[in-house]
């Protein structure tokens, strides 16, 4: 049976943007995975505070933004099957059950990496998922002290390789779109001109909303 490489790229989408596919490119280009698959949060627990669209605009959104390229997927599971608060272990313990044909590695940015260590069951991730982590120029050296405090000698090794510090700047904010398009007067160079209509039709981050 042949093994795809496959990525993982979860987060809100709230809305999906030119950095996210800039980040999934990348990760084709570099031969990390043969494929990106886009998983969209339920309610991640990071934000359970905030208030973020509906489940079906984000998963419609990403839909558009990667029809034209059959190697990036979109995965609803975490909005089908998680309730209340999406951990990412589940969702990568789901994927490869119900996918055995696929092997699946794990794309967070340093932000997250540097909280990882409170994760849910965070060990298990570094153990059975190989990581991937987008950084800024510079960091890497930095990190690994980080690393040091809060993991065991082989889950450093494992991080530290995954870490990729000469990616594409995602400087770009979501939240930052969102009050852009409330304002009317967001840089559409940001937004898949798709997902830009879409967002106008269903009225999506109105200062009314």
């Amino acid at each position: 049976m042949e093994i795809i490489e496959t990525a993982v790229l979860g987060g809100t989408f709230d809305p999906i943007h030119q950095g996210h596919i800039a980040l999934a490119y990348d990760i084709l280009e570099r031969e990390l995975a043969q494929e990106v698959m886009f998983v969209p949060s339920a309610r991640p627990p990071h934000k359970s505070e905030k208030k973020i669209s509906p489940s079906a605009d984000r998963l419609a959104m990403l839909e558009l933004a990667v029809k034209d390229e059959d190697r990036f997927l979109v995965s609803d599971y975490e909005i089908e099957n998680n309730y209340r608060e999406s951990y990412t272990i589940h969702t990568l313990t789901a994927l490869r059950t119900a996918m055995p044909s696929r092997r699946f590695k794990l794309v967070i940015g340093m932000d997250n990496l540097a909280i990882f260590h409170t994760w849910y069951k965070y060990a298990d991730i570094i153990k059975n998922y190989p990581i991937i982590t987008y950084g800024r120029p510079g960091v890497k050296k930095q990190f690994q002290f980080n690393l040091i405090e809060h993991f065991a000698g082989r889950q450093v090794e494992n991080l530290m390789s995954g870490i990729i510090d000469d990616g594409p700047q995602n400087n770009i904010s979501s939240s930052e779109i969102r009050k852009g398009i409330a304002k009317g007067n967001v840089n559409k160079n940001l937004v898949i001109p798709e997902v830009m209509e879409y967002v106008k039709d269903k009225g999506l981050y109105c200062e009314s909303n």
